[in-house]
């Protein structure tokens, strides 16, 4: 009879309530699906000229853009060259242009409109008797706009600058950085913009880095597009016997992924 009656209890205690599976099925959500990771987005663009005759010169210069945005993060890289001979009066070729740099950087957006970034940047320039610019930095960042039409954004930052000039001695030092960035869609296929950073020196007044990067873009058909840019560059204390000014114009052809 006990036997019975704990046997009885047993099965009581231990038989889930009427209903509990369906609890259980509300109280657990199921698993989310995995969701889909925001692919790469951006650009190359190509430019090439020749000439011969009574004007021998060649040239050509390549871009490559990408981009990567997440809710939560921004990932960005970019690379440029530029390369130019030309035949003397005496009939001696010589490279008039040799160029080549890269950047990346890091954006982590803490809300939708200010985040903090880590980048860096390298770059060689043979006209410049430059054999390497490099810098690398932090800071902080606003993204005013960010629509379809319209992305602005500017930062400010503290930056390590480095330039090595050749057989001249190299020069370091700590700057502060402030940029900012415009795209512009003022209407259909048609994309302006501009992108500029300046890094002074903290320790020497005279140290100033400046880059401006303007465009203007239209889209030809699907992936293909015709860009101009203007490029300037201006470095206060350049190699001996250099100009602190660099200009330079593109008209090239871009395909966009």
């Amino acid at each position: 009879m006990h036997a019975l009656l704990a046997t009885a209890a047993l099965a009581l205690f231990s038989a889930p309530p009427s209903g509990a599976d369906d609890v259980v099925a509300r109280t657990i959500p199921p698993l989310a699906e995995d969701a889909e990771v925001p692919a790469w987005t951006g650009g190359v663009t190509l430019g090439l000229f020749d000439a011969s005759g009574n004007t021998v010169r060649s040239s050509a210069n390549l871009t490559a853009e990408a981009e990567r945005r997440r809710e939560e993060d921004r990932t960005t890289f970019g690379a440029w060259w530029s390369w130019a001979e030309e035949e003397g009066d005496a009939g001696a070729s010589s490279v008039s242009e040799r160029r080549v740099g890269g950047k990346a950087q890091y954006d982590h957006f803490f809300t939708e409109e200010t985040y903090a970034y880590g980048n860096g940047t390298a770059e060689m320039d043979h006209k410049a008797n430059l054999d390497l610019r490099w810098t690398v930095g932090a800071g902080y960042g606003r993204q005013f706009r960010e629509e379809e039409d319209l992305k602005v954004s500017a930062e400010v930052g503290l930056s390590w600058f480095n330039e090595d000039f050749g057989a001249a001695p190299g020069d370091e030092y700590a700057t502060v950085r402030a940029a900012y960035s415009v795209d512009w869609v003022p209407r259909e296929k048609w994309t302006l913009s501009q992108g500029a950073e300046v890094f002074p020196s903290i320790e020497e007044t005279d140290d100033v880095y400046t880059k401006l990067d303007s465009r203007v873009r239209y889209d030809v058909s699907g992936s293909m597009y015709a860009q101009f840019q203007w490029v300037w560059d201006w470095d206060n204390t350049p190699a001996a016997g250099l100009e602190r000014s660099d200009h330079r114009l593109f008209v090239t052809v871009g395909w966009t992924f």
